[in-house]
């Protein structure tokens, strides 16, 4: 075995750039670690990198010693990067300089050129300019001190005889701010006071208190009991409860319109004329108010009268709404446009502050979703059809929809079936029609990415409305849809077929959109052109 001696010599003879004479035990733990013994350093005055070379002459093993450069230094020359940077003092070399206009080449390293380095980079980047130690520094930064909410007294002016929705989204964000601040105690003595507010306009009960903000109708009550007796659940085996505020459809005060796209739907909006609010709220009088319509007339008018009130207690409902459905193991749902349209605006200080709750609505505007737990469906106004022309037909604006992976609800004529698809003649495109009255929870018809959206099929339940006319009655909200049922001949006697299940038989499962000669002009709360 040879001795110290003897191998430094032997490494001396072979011109190895290392200083070896003074190294030994004692001295070898202080040497920079980014120094390295080449095995072979002929034919060139830098030390080659690696211990051994492989078949394709790519070297192995070394350490990657360029600061400016970093991840280069194992590449074959071909697809090393020139910089005009001298890796020796990080000044530019004589000659060059930088181009400022230009994007310099992506860096990258050999790992990135390995299969598992393509599959590493799927997931996240690799770090380059890394600092000593192996890990990046992040940037330190004292952030400016948070605004402090205000308080009632400098809350900023509201005018109610001219409600507009940057006004009422201020009022609700400056009251939820102020009410959060709150000590408990404080936070329930605001709580009394705005529910005592709210109750000099929408009436109290009998403990004194006002009457709810939030309710629930039959379909919002499907996702609880579910449909045909099977409750909804989402993938982790919870169930849902949903909720919701009906403000009075259409309702105009100044130019603010609690439903500013009205113009398709307004004398079949379902507000005034399916179940109770048809029955108890005032008959086919659709400008009667009575019952349903009442309440949500008088909710409307403080939602617009006194915002900052009406916000405190809407959140502290939501809030009790939540608490309920988390003991009951079930997640809420919240409609905060049950009858009425108003731009998300308006709620977003109520979305953001529950973000364990999801918020979803159908709208007719051009707006989208304001946070990750706001889901919308976008409401179709109908179609030009034969025999009827339909000149606030929105159908391109849906269209447009769909082919984003977003969901359009469509009302159809026929009070039974649902047509399986709708058929764009002017484009070609099919788009699947799913049932919107088994539930209304609708965050679940979301589809997966790359997909177009579908279509939440509703049926026609207008009171007063035929079942093969309501498309013309209706001027082209309805969508005519004609299942042509399956009949059979029992003796001279002609009767429809049903299945096992006692339901009848649809021949016919698509409907047609023929191309649209007129589109609507969509308009915001304010009687604002949307763009």
């Amino acid at each position: 075995m040879p001795t110290l001696a003897q191998m430094r010599l032997a490494i001396a003879k072979q011109g190895n750039p290392i200083e070896m004479q003074s190294i030994g035990v004692n001295e070898a733990p202080d040497m920079v670690p980014k120094e390295y013994m080449t095995p072979n350093p002929l034919g060139s005055s830098q030390p080659q990198v690696g211990g051994v070379a492989t078949r394709s002459g790519m070297p192995i093993g070394g350490i990657d010693m360029s600061r400016i450069q970093p991840g280069q230094q194992m590449l074959p020359q071909a697809l090393q990067q020139s910089s005009p940077v001298n890796p020796q003092t990080g000044m530019l070399q004589e000659g060059q300089q930088v181009d400022q206009g230009i994007t310099q080449p992506q860096q990258t390293n050999i790992l990135s050129l390995t299969p598992q380095g393509l599959a590493l980079s799927a997931f996240k980047p690799v770090p380059q300019g890394m600092a000593d130690g192996g890990s990046t520094r992040p940037v330190f930064k004292i952030m400016p001190a948070k605004e402090s909410p205000k308080s009632p007294e400098n809350f900023t002016a509201y005018d109610s005889t001219r409600p507009n929705i940057p006004s009422l989204a201020r009022a609700f964000r400056e009251a939820i701010d102020h009410h959060l601040s709150l000590s408990p105690e404080d936070r329930k003595k605001n709580s009394i006071r705005a529910d005592q507010a709210i109750g000099e306009i929408i009436g109290r009960v009998e403990d004194g208190s006002s009457k709810d903000l939030l309710g629930k109708n039959e379909k919002l009550l499907k996702s609880e009991k579910g449909y045909q007796g099977e409750p909804i659940r989402l993938p982790d085996g919870r169930g849902v409860e949903t909720t919701g505020l009906a403000l009075s459809p259409a309702y105009e005060e100044g130019k603010f319109n609690t439903c500013p796209n009205h113009r398709s739907c307004k004398a079949e909006c379902l507000g005034k004329t399916s179940g109770n609010y048809f029955k108890l709220g005032g008959g086919k009088d659709l400008e009667e108010f009575k019952g349903p319509r009442l309440n949500s007339l008088l909710k409307t008018q403080a939602f617009l009268r006194d915002p900052h009130s009406f916000a405190v207690k809407l959140f502290d409902e939501i809030s009790d709404a939540k608490a309920i459905a988390a003991q009951n193991n079930n997640h809420l749902g919240v409609r905060l446009n049950v009858l009425s349209d108003i731009n998300p605006l308006v709620h977003k200080s109520i979305i953001e502050n529950h973000p364990d709750v999801t918020f979803y609505d159908y709208t007719k505007n051009n707006t989208n979703p304001i946070a990750d737990n706001h889901h919308y469906t976008y409401s179709s106004t109908g179609a030009t059809q034969p025999g009827v022309e339909n000149d606030n037909s929105n159908w391109k604006q849906m269209r447009k929809r769909l082919d984003g992976g977003y969901n359009v609800a469509m009302a159809f004529s026929h009070k039974s079936h649902l047509p399986d698809f709708v058929h764009d003649q002017e484009t070609g495109k099919k788009y699947r029609v799913i049932n919107g009255d088994t539930h209304d929870f609708r965050p679940l018809d979301i589809v997966p990415e790359g997909e177009d959206g579908v279509i939440i099929g509703l049926k026609n339940k207008k009171s007063t409305s035929t079942q093969h006319g309501a498309h013309k009655e209706s001027h082209g909200f309805f969508v005519h849809y004609d299942p042509q049922l399956k009949v059979e001949k029992i003796g001279r006697r002609s009767r429809f077929k049903r299945d096992k299940l006692g339901n009848t038989i649809p021949q016919n499962r698509s409907v047609n959109i023929i191309p649209q000669s007129s589109q609507m002009v969509t308009l915001n709360n304010d009687s604002e052109i949307q763009k």
